[in-house]
């Protein structure tokens, strides 16, 4: 059922969390690929 229901939410490129959501709880927005690759190089040196 959680895999069925993962691949229906890629399927309709479902949103699962509101933008404001993320801006109040966890700060996510603004977060860019360059930045996802610089950490993913800065961790997968260790």
């Amino acid at each position: 059922m959680f895999a069925m229901i993962n691949r229906m939410n890629d399927l309709f490129h479902a949103e699962l969390e509101f933008e404001e959501y993320n801006l109040f709880r966890l700060g996510a927005i603004g977060v860019t690929t360059d930045a996802l690759d610089s950490y993913a190089r800065r961790i997968c040196v260790l």
